[in-house]
């Protein structure tokens, strides 16, 4: 039987059990007779886990070819029931003058080389992402351009230098990160995070 407030959101219980070894039944269950509630635990990234936060990195090298331009895509697959925050996304061409583009679209197609081996940052969480990362050479822009950036020759570009500069990436959608030089090879270094989506987030 339901109680006054009781909290139906499992994870963060799970994550005051963690951190504090309390054993038996959940230590909190429900929410103070008033507005009360203390919400703020998160301490750090080693403690990502306890609230069921996975973190996840990629580095892709897109080979020049002629006539087309390099890109990488990230995508959240739709129905994976899960929600991702990009926290870095870096971009590095040996060309100067470059424009890179970060877009973001709504799409179940990926570019032409498809990897799933991300590497998770935590082994007390899953090894593998439900998102997927492609990547391949491209004439075609994604349907909304988020940031467009100046790349120097043999300089980094950080597309993600704040918190709140992060990219949240929900079921369905994807994010692509692209040269406009034809005939260059570029390479990407990204990092997220990812958790599955309670009942109530869900649209």
């Amino acid at each position: 039987m339901a109680i006054f407030n009781e909290i139906l959101v499992g994870r963060f219980n799970k994550a005051l059990q963690r951190a504090f070894a309390i054993k038996a039944s959940a230590p909190v269950r429900q929410l103070g007779g008033e507005i009360m509630p203390v919400y703020p635990m998160f301490r750090g990234v080693e403690e990502r886990y306890l609230e069921s936060w996975g973190i996840f990195f990629g580095a892709v090298t897109v080979a020049a070819v002629a006539a087309v331009t390099g890109a990488v895509r990230l995508r959240n697959p739709t129905g994976s029931n899960v929600i991702a925050v990009v926290e870095q996304w870096n971009f590095f061409s040996t060309v100067g003058a470059d424009q890179p583009l970060l877009e973001t679209d709504i799409t179940n197609t990926d570019l032409a080389n498809v990897g799933r081996g991300n590497t998770g940052g935590d082994s007390r969480q899953t090894s593998l992402s439900a998102l997927i990362t492609s990547n391949g050479t491209t004439g075609a822009g994604a349907a909304q351009l988020l940031v467009r950036a100046v790349n120097g020759a043999n300089i980094t570009t950080d597309f993600i230098s704040t918190l709140d500069q992060e990219l949240v990436l929900l079921p369905g959608r994807s994010l692509q990160l692209r040269s406009q030089i034809v005939n260059t090879s570029v390479v990407e270094s990204l990092r997220w995070r990812e958790r599955a989506l309670e009942e109530s987030e869900r649209i």
